[in-house]
Parts: C-alpha cells; structure tokens; sequence
C-alpha cells in the first residue's frame, strides 16, 4: 500500500521536523520545504496528499499567498 504524502511548508526548521517526525510515524511520507518560494516551485512538480502550511512564513511571499495558489488550482482538489 502506498504512503500517503505531506508537504510541509514552514520557515522554522524545528516545527517543520516535529510534524515531519510525527506524521512518518503513522505512516506519512513527508517532504519539508523551507521558503515559500520554493514551495510555489514543488508544488508546480507535486499533488501531496496533505499539505502543512505555514501562514506566517517569511517576507518574500505569505501563507495567504500559496494557499490562494492552491485553492485556485484544481489540480488540489483531492488535496
């Protein structure tokens, strides 16, 4: 059976590992990703399962911003 996949999305490293340790431990596969440029890029590679985001991250582009990408994308639907 196929892992469930979990993009994490947060700016500060600890928070991003606690839920990427956690999640794995019930059986999630997870990638972080660090800024919220990159995000926007993975996300244009990827359609995870679950996505953990972060609406505060830092100055370059706000959580506001790639969860408006996301819901504006129908390719997330399932998401």
């Amino acid at each position: 059976m196929e892992r469930l996949k979990v993009l994490i999305i947060d700016d500060d490293k600890d928070t991003a590992h606690f839920f990427s340790v956690v999640l794995s431990l019930v059986g999630f596969e997870c990638e972080i990703i660090y800024s919220a440029k990159l995000a926007l890029a993975r996300l244009l590679e990827t359609t995870p399962d679950m996505i953990l985001l972060d609406m505060r991250l830092g100055l370059e582009i706000g959580g506001e911003d790639i969860l408006y990408q996301i819901r504006s994308n129908p390719r997330f639907d399932q998401t």
